[in-house]
């Protein structure tokens, strides 16, 4: 397992944590699976969602006492970022997609030190993939080195999200954007986990990725993992995402970020 000396975090300890709390998805009864429907469209949290989450709080309560959270579960603005180790945590992205039973969604866990992230990790535990960064340690699928892809935009795909639960102001502009997007990449995809997607920008299977919303939680380590795979990404403005609040996402290969930043531009210009 990778280390650095820089931080001197227990990784090997964090990857422990994360897979064994993904146990909980695979053993998910799709049949007692007990679903609430949260604010917004289509925005279910399930048993699991809150189990997976405790678990993985309380082993990393023990692990980095007096470390703070922000997560999509129970209470997610009651610690502040700031001093000290903050853990950032969608404990299971793509609920939708756990739901129907469809094998697309993961653990997506990103850690900051001091308001600076020096750990992402994004566990896919389908296909028992652990993609992990660290803060100038470069980016990891199962502890191989991953890279963004060196393709041309027309010679690669590339992905995005529907923002489903703002369906009422966003519909326009998401289907603006898929049409610009066809014009100018080769194919589109539509996974239904933000946090899966970034892992796909990261590895090169695709080039860019665009979402009009996503939540901290959605995006922290995945914005790690493609920095650290030589990606580059910002809000839809082209700025830097920020830490504690929700934004559009941009990411994408150097070869592509110019094209995915003016086909976004354009697609909201026609929204006008």
């Amino acid at each position: 397992m990778q280390t650095t000396e820089k931080t001197a975090l227990p990784l090997a300890d964090l990857e422990r944590i994360i897979r064994e709390a993904a146990k909980l998805m695979l053993e998910a009864d799709s049949a007692r699976m007990h679903v609430e429907e949260k604010s917004g469209t289509a925005n279910f949290v399930t048993e699991y969602d809150v189990r997976v989450q405790r678990t993985l709080q309380a082993a990393f309560s023990e692990l980095l006492p007096g470390c703070g959270y922000l997560a999509e579960e129970e209470g997610e603005s009651e610690n502040a970022i700031g001093a000290g180790y903050t853990f950032i945590i969608d404990p299971i992205d793509g609920t939708t997609n756990f739901m129907l039973g469809r094998r697309a969604s993961c653990i997506s866990v990103a850690l900051l030190e001091d308001s600076k992230t020096v750990y992402g990790a994004i566990y896919d535990p389908y296909a028992d993939r652990f993609y992990m960064a660290t803060a100038g340690g470069g980016a990891f699928c199962n502890g191989q080195p991953i890279h963004v892809s060196d393709r041309e935009p027309l010679k690669g795909v590339a992905a995005i999200g529907t923002a489903p639960y703002y369906k009422e102001t966003l519909s326009r502009p998401v289907t603006e954007i898929i049409y610009a997007m066809l014009q100018n990449f080769g194919d589109i995809r539509r996974v239904g986990s933000a946090a899966l997607d970034l892992c796909d920008v990261a590895c090169g299977v695709s080039v860019a990725y665009c979402e009009p919303i996503l939540s901290p939680w959605d995006f922290a380590a995945g914005r790690l993992l493609v920095e650290e795979a030589g990606g580059i990404v910002t809000d839809m403005h082209g700025a830097p995402l920020p830490q504690d609040k929700p934004a559009g996402v941009l990411a994408a290969s150097p070869k592509a970020y110019e094209t995915l930043k003016k086909t976004v531009d354009a697609a909201m210009a026609a929204c006008k």
